[in-house]
């Protein structure tokens, strides 16, 4: 496995790891998961697909582990990569359930 898939992996579960404290729009986690997927992009798509799974299964869950900022930030990750030129590109089969999500969350009784 690469070193970037490694790395990649271990700060999506800091985005719901509760030892770290991340404000002000999820401080540089976004594009330090940004570069890492460009990174890994060329050599290994599944793994790019896998961990935008993962930000989509985090930013859904519904289950008390994962808090609402968790959610915020990997909604935060997932705007991230769409603004980007290249991820945006890479992420483009993933943008209808991104939509979907965002207005989910922002329509839910609980919104994030």
């Amino acid at each position: 496995m690469l070193i970037s898939s490694v790395c990649a992996q271990q700060h999506l579960e800091d985005i719901v790891s509760a030892r770290i404290s991340i404000t002000r729009r999820s401080a540089a986690l976004p594009f330090i998961i940004l570069g890492l997927l460009l990174t890994i992009l060329p050599s290994s798509r599944p793994t790019f697909d896998s961990a935008f799974a993962r930000l989509f299964e985090i930013a859904e869950s519904t289950t008390l582990d994962i808090t609402d900022s968790s959610r915020v930030h990997a909604m935060n990750t997932i705007r991230t990569v769409f603004l980007d030129a290249k991820g945006g590109l890479a992420a483009a089969p993933y943008v209808e359930r991104g939509f979907l999500v965002s207005i989910s969350l922002f329509w839910s009784p609980k919104s994030v």
